[in-house]
């Protein structure tokens, strides 16, 4: 039901403009960052019949298939390669700080710069090369999800300087990167999760002023920003979500699903639900409902909640 329309710019070219309607299924573009060893490279090895391009050294007790790279040129033909590869659906990248490394690198040998502190990078010099090579690779990035795979990266954490007009500057917890690189990555995802060990800071029993961090063990995903921290979703995800090494992608991917259905999507539910109705007059009305409501998810989405609702009682 998408509409198409044909524009004429001159006597020669045309142009085609067409509205999608409802909402688009779409690959995942997805960053978890945190400290090291919390599991974000095995939260994004579960991913759908994953494929994980190692940077670092750290899936190699991992459960999946890898491509590991040493430097810039083989990190761009991996990505490469993941798109012509047969079998996948997802392509995991591990970290993203040792891929700016390899950036990096890349702009020190076009450069014959030896370090970023060169004095041919003066006045924001060395930003700008970083920002100008980083492309490439958000670029690659964006040519393996439009060709439909799924994409998951990972971060250490650190520390993101910002500047507010209202409040002045400060500096809030995200992924250990360069501003030139940072901006356009976060940008580019639509979840950006920070992942960490859920703690909280309790006075010393002596009652002096000192404080001290406790932490409890338990691993949480943080998936909406707060003053202290970076994050951000476009799925509709509850502002935090238990870690849990063996559930904690299953719960994640549960909620981007659900955001992600659109309308063909829902009816196929219902349909599904109405293979447990024994009343063939609900069945005709629950029938009739799509067929007014072929293309609206909201509308399709109530129906589907109130079928739920029968097939209970």
């Amino acid at each position: 039901n998408d509409v198409s329309a044909v524009f004429f710019i001159s006597k020669k070219e045309t142009m085609t403009i067409k509205i999608l309607k409802g909402k688009q299924s779409k690959p995942a573009r997805t960053l978890a960052y945190g400290p090291p060893t919390i599991g974000k490279t095995s939260f994004m090895a579960c991913a759908p019949k994953c494929l994980m391009i190692c940077a670092e050294k750290g899936g190699d007790l991992i459960d999946v298939d890898k491509i590991e790279v040493n430097d810039w040129a083989e990190l761009l033909a991996a990505i490469d390669y993941a798109m012509k590869a047969e079998g996948y659906e997802s392509l995991a990248i591990d970290t993203l700080d040792k891929v700016e490394q390899f950036c990096s690198e890349e702009c020190l040998r076009i450069s014959g710069a030896k370090s970023a502190s060169d004095k041919q990078f003066e006045m924001g010099g060395w930003r700008r090369i970083l920002s100008q090579q980083w492309r490439i690779f958000t670029a690659a990035l964006d040519r393996a999800w439009s060709s439909g795979l799924n994409i998951f990266m990972s971060a250490h954490v650190g520390m993101v300087h910002l500047s507010d007009p209202l409040i002045g500057s400060y500096d809030k917890v995200g992924p250990k990167l360069d501003k030139a690189t940072w901006g356009p990555i976060h940008e580019w995802v639509d979840d950006c999760l920070y992942v960490t060990f859920d703690q909280g800071v309790q006075k010393s029993k002596n009652m002096m002023d000192k404080t001290y961090a406790v932490n409890t063990g338990e691993r949480v995903m943080y998936t909406t920003p707060q003053g202290g921290f970076e994050a951000k979703n476009r799925h509709e995800l509850p502002p935090q979500i238990p870690f849990e090494r063996h559930t904690a992608f299953a719960s994640y991917w549960d909620y981007v699903l659900k955001a992600r259905r659109n309308a063909e999507h829902i009816i196929g539910d219902i349909l599904e639900l109405l293979k447990l109705v024994e009343d063939p007059t609900v069945s005709q009305r629950v029938m009739t409902a799509i067929e007014q409501n072929s293309t609206n998810a909201t509308q399709l989405q109530r129906i589907e909640n109130h079928l739920k609702e029968t097939v209970k009682s």
